[in-house]
Formats: C-alpha cells, structure tokens, sequence
C-alpha cells in the first residue's frame, strides 16, 4: 500500500491520552496512512494499549524504546521520521487529536498548490475537554516571514513532504527540551520551505487539530521556556540576516527581534 502520511507520535506513559489519539487518525476518510507510535521508555500499560490495536490494524506501528530511561520527544520524532514512508509526515503528541477530514485536507491542500506544506486550523480546549476557541490560520501561504514574526501553529496542525523534510537535513533539536517544533519550523522556512493554508473538500479553511490545555503539559519552568525561545529565536535571525533575508522585506533587526521576544 502506498503511504500517503506518516503519522509519528511519541510516547511517555501516555495510557490516559493514546488510544484516543490513535483512534482520532485511524478514523480519518484519508485511509492510505500508517501510524508510528515511538516509545520513550514508558513505565505504565501503555505500550499494551498501543500493541492491541496494532493487533487490530496494520497501518498502527510500536516503536520499541531505544533506552531503558526517557530521552524526549526530539529524539522519539526524529526516530520514527528514520521509519517513516508516507509522502507526507506528520508529528503529534499522544495527547493530541485531530478532527474529521484533517488528513485529507493537509495532504490534497499541499498537492493542489504543489506546495513543501501545509497547516490548518486548530482548536483549544481545557483539560475536561471542553472548547476554549478555533484559532484561524491568517494567512494562505506562510514564509519565513510570517515565522519570524512569531507565527504559532500547534505541531499537528503541519504536514511536511517527507523528501523535502530529509533532503533539508532538518531534525528535531535534542538539547532544547521545549519548543523543539517551532525550530524545525523556523529552520524550514529559512531552507525555503512555505506553507499553503489547508482547506476542505467546500474550499473552506480546514478545521484540522485539536490541542487540549493540560495544566502536566504546560511548560512549569518558566525560566528554561524564556531561554530557549529567545534562542531558537536569536539562532533564526541571525540565519536570515545571513542568507539575505533583509533585501526580501522581511525586517530581522536587534528591535524587530527584540520585541519579539517580550511579547513571546
């Protein structure tokens, strides 16, 4: 079977979230998928749950755990990136959930304006499940541009074209521990990697993620949060100031940089 999108998910005693996060990708009308689930050490029934519905569908994929510790979800993405075949990837945490047709619209959204990626919308909800806001994507291509300003997309709300991805030489950042995808994000897009804006089967924008606020899952230290922002961040404006990006009016200043990063 061809494979259309791989979808990656890291793991870590996740038995709470990952069967429904599963089930949310298996359920998508785009079939031609495989489901990569890496296993970062979990010390709960998790890797049972995953291993049972593997039982039950083929295109689902446990990845053992190359470690008897935890080494983060960096390395787990970039492990099952190495495993992947599907045209498309796709990264999504074992909470996450991605709602109907999120696949199909990623990837027919790409195809049709030949474009390396794509994003769509996304909701927020809080812990109990219940809907905080639909957060739109503002733009229908995305560029380094709009990334230097700050753009935030929740990582699966993104396919990538997995050749394009390989052939940038772009991975997972091990040492930063938070907002590792933002970095990939950035590095593309100064690799000349755009965005198109996914739509629907009616031309609509695409409604494609849903992203809940776990009060485990936000960032408690502050402090290291901060620091590796301004550094993915100051790593990125210093590239394009590099590659020219100032005569493409794309405006990478100290000030422009500066206020980004107090308002992060």
């Amino acid at each position: 079977m061809s494979v259309a999108i791989s979808v990656i998910i890291p793991m870590f005693n996740a038995r709470a979230w990952i069967a429904a996060a599963i089930r949310s990708v298996l359920d998508q009308s785009l079939t031609e998928i495989e489901v990569l689930v890496v296993d970062d050490a979990s010390t709960d029934d998790s890797r049972t749950i995953v291993s049972d519905i593997a039982a039950s569908d083929a295109r689902v994929r446990l990845v053992p755990a190359d470690a008897s510790a935890p080494r983060g979800v960096a390395r787990a993405r970039n492990r099952g990136l190495d495993l992947a075949a599907g045209r498309f990837v796709m990264f999504m945490d074992s909470d996450d959930t991605l709602h109907p047709g999120a696949l199909a619209a990623l990837v027919d959204s790409a195809q049709r304006d030949n474009a390396p990626a794509s994003v769509g919308d996304f909701t927020l909800h809080h812990e109990l499940g219940g809907l905080l806001e639909r957060v739109p994507v503002r733009h229908d291509r995305i560029t380094l541009r709009e990334h230097l300003a700050g753009l935030f997309f929740i990582t699966h709300a993104h396919a990538v074209r997995r050749d394009v991805l390989v052939r940038s030489g772009v991975r997972f950042r091990e040492d930063l521990g938070v907002i590792e995808d933002t970095d990939v994000w950035l590095r593309l897009a100064l690799a000349g990697v755009w965005w198109t804006r996914a739509r629907d089967v009616q031309n609509e924008p695409a409604l494609v993620a849903a992203y809940r606020l776990r009060q485990s899952s936000l960032s408690a230290d502050l402090p290291t949060m901060l620091a590796c922002t301004a550094r993915v961040y100051r790593d990125a404006y210093a590239a394009a100031r590099l590659a020219g990006a100032t005569a493409a009016d794309t405006d990478v200043s100290d000030d422009r940089l500066a206020t980004l990063l107090l308002t992060s």
